[in-house]
């Protein structure tokens, strides 16, 4: 080969090579951080003690009074379900502000309480076909999210009357 020639192809090599060397690989490129298994779940809030146990006893005496004070679920068809206590509409009138929020404060530390249980508050037989949708609308009840409607009786039965409290 003449001088000119090997000189030519010396040149187009040393082209490719550089060529080569510019392009970017195609393989992904693979992640060093280890990998996580589940994703890490906010803490549940807590309540003070002193308050959940205020409004403990408070619900106690409206259960002593009627079991239609009971600690339930409302609006499973829905996404925004809360937990929910009827009240005796007398008594939560002769409740003081204080009261009122220890009784609030009781019912949003229930939250977590229904969520680990939710087929408890279902209310339909688990073989209805909306069972697994208000199962898991309870299940993933918002951290607080309550209301409290008040009941009075009417011909000997406890109706619901007003809602007095609910969460944003």
């Amino acid at each position: 080969m003449r001088p000119l020639t090997l000189f030519a192809v010396a040149c187009i090599s040393i082209c490719m090579f550089a060529a080569c060397d510019n392009q970017t690989s195609q393989q992904p490129v693979l992640s060093t951080s280890p990998v996580k298994e589940e994703p890490v779940k906010p803490k549940a809030p807590t309540y003070p003690k002193e308050l959940v146990s205020r409004g403990l006893a408070i619900h106690q005496a409206a259960l002593a009074r009627t079991q239609d004070a009971r600690l339930d679920v409302w609006g499973t068809n829905f996404p925004s379900v809360q937990a929910c206590i009827w009240i005796p509409e007398d008594q939560w009138k002769a409740l003081s502000l204080e009261d009122r929020e220890a009784f609030i404060t009781y019912l949003k530390a229930q939250v977590p309480v229904i969520r680990s249980s939710p087929d408890r508050y279902t209310g339909i037989p688990e073989d209805a076909p909306v069972y697994k949708r208000f199962r898991d609308n309870i299940a993933n009840m918002k951290d607080g999210a309550f209301i409290i409607f008040t009941m009075i009786q009417d011909n000997g039965k406890w109706i619901q009357s007003e809602t007095v409290a609910e969460s944003k």
